[in-house]
């Protein structure tokens, strides 16, 4: 278990809520011979939001991202096997071409030509896999936070989150993982979990409590379908930068990824780097700032 402590960095996980006025549709909708549960909130400019993991929700993006459903159609959704979609799915299909065939399904079902990705966390890596084949369909691209899009980084990332882990963090860990709920998979015991390392991101740590932890009751079954994720072992810098597509790279001073990571893909992109005051979660910390960054990009 302490091998995927890094991987539980990336994660993101649910709160819930949002105004049900605002919502056009929300539930299970068939996408490549499984059920994944969408939710489209607002009108305007298609912007399909792709969260971290691999393996949680859409919902910790809620209610903070909901004031955009003014400016934007929001789309959410629970990636394959994930959250509230559907855990019957072949598991020769949890990889990055299928995942990224996904997104293109849906954008079909939704009828629109061209979408705005905002990928968050690991999300990047299935938001850029989707740009790759399917740049035309792309309006632009927000990478908050994203998680190294090159491997030169993982080694520096990995000794910055190490010297994150203090002493408080570790031993609340521990207590964590060696408790009777936790061996016995109860979902609590993995709220806790999740909470105590994400509060390692934050400025203020207790700015995490507005991360709701609630699990799905299907999140111990998911989580042994996500172990059969084969992600590919890709340098997308390279890659991505034959494209002409208007990016935004948004980087929190406190994060826990690396900011040359950011530079290196703002470089590849012709993008514009912006800073936060903030750790992974900018848009938790900072909401007003975030949403001004996401319609300045747009309009302009």
């Amino acid at each position: 278990m302490n091998k995927s402590i890094n991987t539980i960095f990336f994660i993101i996980l649910l709160v819930i809520g949002c105004s049900p006025e605002k919502t056009e549709f929300e539930g299970l909708m068939e996408i490549n011979n499984t059920d994944l549960y969408v939710k489209i909130m607002g009108s305007g400019e298609p912007l399909i939001v792709i969260h971290g993991g691999p393996g949680m929700s859409h919902d910790y993006f809620l209610p903070h991202l909901a004031p955009l459903s003014n400016d934007f159609q929001l789309i959410f959704y629970d990636q394959r096997a994930s959250g509230r979609s559907s855990i019957e799915v072949d598991p020769k299909s949890m990889n990055m071409p299928m995942f990224v065939e996904d997104i293109e399904e849906l954008r079909r079902k939704i009828g629109t030509k061209k979408i705005y990705l905002l990928a968050h966390s690991w999300g990047a890596h299935i938001a850029s896999s989707y740009m790759l084949k399917y740049p035309n369909n792309i309006s632009g691209i927000i990478y908050a936070h994203p998680i190294p899009l090159t491997t030169q980084f993982n080694e520096l990332v990995k000794q910055k989150q190490i010297l994150a882990f203090d002493s408080a963090y570790l031993a609340k860990r521990d207590s964590i993982m060696s408790s009777e709920a936790f061996i016995n998979q109860e979902l609590g015991a993995y709220e806790a979990l999740f909470q105590n390392t994400f509060s390692l991101t934050f400025e203020n740590p207790e700015t995490a409590n507005e991360i709701n932890l609630k699990l799905n009751e299907n999140f111990i079954a998911s989580q042994k379908l996500i172990r059969s994720f084969k992600s590919p072992n890709r340098d997308y810098i390279k890659e991505l930068s034959v494209l002409s597509i208007p990016s935004m790279i948004i980087h929190g001073v406190n994060d826990l990824t690396a900011l040359e990571a950011d530079s290196v893909l703002a470089d590849a992109l012709n993008a514009e780097l912006i800073i936060f005051n903030s750790g992974h979660f900018s848009f938790i910390e900072q909401p007003e700032k975030f949403e001004r960054t996401i319609l300045e990009f747009v309009n302009n």
